[in-house]
């Protein structure tokens, strides 16, 4: 269970609203924060060697008129460098709370787009959408495997220092 308060606990029991946004992260540096988060899903099964995947779109309205469009490895978005926080907010009446859903590994971009409009003479983006597909980061430990004690050490160190 996701660490939450008793009042949580209370508002979940009658009439709520939810909203999902996502925090971005490359390495431990965060680089975007309560972006929206659309069309998602979530499946969990700890009997899987990946216990947990899912995809979603990011949708975004950026104020200095950049995409968030990846291209290749580069884009705070880009497959195996990008890692996504999702944040589950409850509102009901005056309450309102935001669960952290775990971090994940974005495995691939199966669309991107983005709008644009000419502002002063020039074509700047206004709207960036994009498909993400993502894994638990247990897909780390499953990709780089344990030949040993040691190598697991290895691997637990190195997906500590990539999770932040």
């Amino acid at each position: 269970m996701r660490q939450h308060s008793e009042a949580l606990e209370d508002v979940l029991t009658g009439s709520f609203e939810r909203e999902l946004t996502v925090n971005v992260f490359n390495g431990p540096d965060r680089m975007l924060e309560g972006i929206r988060f659309e069309s998602w899903q979530s499946d969990s099964d700890l009997g899987r060697r990946v216990c947990s995947s899912g995809s979603g779109a990011v949708v975004h309205a950026p104020v200095d008129g950049s995409s968030l469009v990846p291209v290749g490895t580069e884009g705070f978005l880009s497959p195996f460098r990008a890692r996504v926080e999702p944040v589950m907010t409850i509102r009901a009446g005056g309450f309102s709370e935001s669960v952290s859903l775990g971090m994940f590994r974005v495995t691939s971009v199966p669309y991107a787009s983005d709008s644009v409009a000419a502002v002063q003479g020039r074509e700047v983006v206004v709207a960036s959408r994009v498909g993400l597909k993502f894994d638990s980061l247990e897909a780390d430990i499953d990709r780089w495997g344990f030949s040993s004690q040691n190598s697991q050490r290895r691997a637990l160190r190195r997906l500590m220092r990539s999770a932040g």
